[in-house]
């Protein structure tokens, strides 16, 4: 029973951007706060960002101060 309380009942998410050096410098240029997200398609640790915190209302919310960029690590050699 404890694990359905780990789903969220309705989905959201932060906006994130893919991480590049145009939005991070845009970010920076706006004097915008930054949440950088590194993850990866076969991290266990990132799904459960994105599953739990990142799907978390009151974290969404927080979110929305600052400018998300999901920087995708999936593979070794990505940019």
């Amino acid at each position: 029973m404890s694990i359905w309380t780990l789903i969220p009942t309705k989905e959201v998410k932060p906006d994130w951007k893919r991480y590049s050096e145009v939005n991070f410098e845009s970010a920076i240029k706006n004097h915008q706060k930054i949440v950088i997200d590194f993850y990866a398609d076969w991290c266990i640790p990132c799904k459960e960002l994105d599953g739990i915190t990142f799907s978390d209302e009151t974290v969404v919310n927080k979110m929305k101060e600052f400018t998300g960029l999901k920087v995708d690590m999936t593979k070794s050699l990505s940019d």
